[in-house]
C-alpha cells in the first residue's frame, strides 16, 4: 500500500508541478526545510523519551501551548518536539517553542520521509492537533507500536465528512490507524462512528482553548 500511495504522492507531485513550482519563484514558498520535508529532521539523542506534537498551520501551534504546558506539568520526564506544515505555522512555533524545544517541518507522506523522520526523532507518542491524518504516516507508526493520537478533533459537516464518507473504507481505515481520537463534542463523535471508527477509540474531550498569544 505504500508504494502505491508513493506512486500517487509522485503522480500528483508531477501534475501540479506548474502551480508549486511558480509560487516557488514567484512568492518563494516551499523553499526553505526542503530536507526536513523530505524526513531530515533532527535527531533526538539520548534516553530521554519523546512526545511529537503536530499542528498544521497558526491555529493549531497557537493550541499547541497549552497542551506543552500540561504535558510539562503531568510528564516532566519527557521533552517535546513540535513540527507544523505551513510557513505561518513554522514562524509562529519558532517564537513560542523555538528557545526550549526542538521544530520542524512536518515530512511530506512518501515512505521513505516519514520513516526517516520517525527514526530520527523515536517518539513515544506522536499527537496530532485536531487532524492531519496521513496513511504513510500512521502505517508507519502502527508497525512501530508508536501510539498516534488526535486531540481537539473535528471535521466539517458540509465538506470535510461528506468527503471522507465518499471514500468508504479507505477512510475507515485510516482513522482506524489512530490509537484515539479526542473530539470537541458529540457531534464530531458521532461523524467519526459514521466514518466506521471504532467506538473505543473516540472520546468527548472538549474544546482546546487557543492561545491568544501574539505571533
Amino acid at each position: 500500500m505504500g508504494i502505491i500511495l508513493d506512486i500517487v504522492y509522485a503522480l500528483g507531485l508531477a501534475a501540479t508541478s506548474p502551480i508549486w513550482l511558480y509560487r516557488m519563484i514567484r512568492h518563494g514558498r516551499y523553499r526553505s526545510d526542503i530536507g526536513q520535508r523530505l524526513g531530515a529532521v533532527p535527531v533526538a539523542y539520548g534516553l530521554q523519551p519523546t512526545i511529537w506534537i503536530h499542528g498544521v498551520s497558526l491555529g493549531e501551534v497557537n493550541a499547541a501551548r497549552t497542551l506543552v504546558q500540561e504535558l510539562h506539568s503531568q510528564l516532566p520526564d519527557f521533552r517535546v518536539a513540535i513540527s507544523t506544515t505551513t510557513d505561518t505555522g513554522m514562524a509562529a512555533a519558532k517564537k513560542l517553542f523555538g528557545r526550549d524545544h526542538t521544530v520542524f517541518r512536518w515530512p511530506l507522506d512518501f515512505t521513505f520521509a516519514v520513516r526517516r523522520a520517525l527514526r530520527r526523532q523515536k517518539p513515544s507518542l506522536v499527537v496530532l492537533i485536531e487532524g492531519e491524518a496521513w496513511p504513510n504516516f500512521l502505517a508507519a507508526c502502527n508497525r512501530r507500536g508508536i501510539p498516534a493520537v488526535v486531540v481537539n478533533a473535528r471535521l466539517g459537516a458540509s465538506k470535510g465528512y461528506p468527503r471522507y464518507k465518499k471514500l468508504g473504507r479507505i477512510a475507515t481505515n485510516l482513522f482506524n490507524r489512530l490509537t484515539a481520537i479526542g473530539v470537541q463534542d458529540e457531534s464530531y463523535a458521532e461523524m467519526f462512528r459514521g466514518l466506521g471508527v471504532q467506538p473505543g477509540k473516540i472520546h468527548v474531550t472538549g474544546m482546546m482553548k487557543f492561545d491568544t498569544a501574539q505571533v
